[in-house]
């Protein structure tokens, strides 16, 4: 096999994720499509964003096994299809795509962001954590919200300040709430 079909089934299985984390987040993590505990566990990601400060490496480490699971569940039908080599290739573009994603998002709640982009991802997911959950799914991408009409793009959000991640007091409309002293 071309290098460049590794790379293209690499660079699919990585286009591939934004589909798979707005199916979860919104079916899984709103829904009882997926079951109850992943619902239950994003319900807790609800109440506590930070997730008690959890680390990135631990976040990873708890979501081996659903990781594992769900690599099988898409790999077979890939090998299938594509054959091994194809199908590895496009896993690995996958992986690599969910560890880029979970690390936003870790990053989304647990620090400030660096550049416009990141700043507008921010105050779009935070406007699903704190004005309404039934909507912005995506958190690393806001597409299939676009497509599927859960879109809400606000030009300010309010953060209460117990539930900030490490913020200014104003960043480009994510505004922390402070109660009166």
């Amino acid at each position: 096999m071309q290098y460049s079909s590794y790379a293209f089934s690499t660079a699919a299985g990585a286009a591939l994720f934004p589909w798979i984390e707005y199916v979860h987040h919104r079916w899984g993590g709103h829904t009882r499509a997926l079951g109850a505990r992943v619902l239950a566990s994003h319900q807790l990601h609800h109440r506590d964003p930070a997730e008690g400060g959890v680390s990135y490496t631990d976040k990873l480490r708890q979501r081996a096994p659903l990781v594992l699971a769900a690599l099988i569940v898409l790999g077979a039908p890939l090998v299938v299809v594509f054959g091994a080599r194809r199908a590895t290739a496009a896993l690995a573009g996958l992986l690599l795509s969910y560890a880029w994603s979970e690390w936003f998002h870790h990053r989304i709640h647990h620090r400030s962001p660096r550049n416009g982009f990141e700043r507008w991802m921010w105050r779009y997911h935070y406007v699903h954590h704190f004005l309404d959950p039934t909507r912005n799914y995506g958190f690393t991408s806001p597409i299939w919200d676009f497509v599927f009409r859960t879109a809400r793009v606000e030009r300010e959000v309010r953060v209460p300040h117990s539930r900030a991640p490490a913020l200014g007091d104003d960043v480009d409309g994510i505004v922390i709430h402070r109660r009166p002293a």
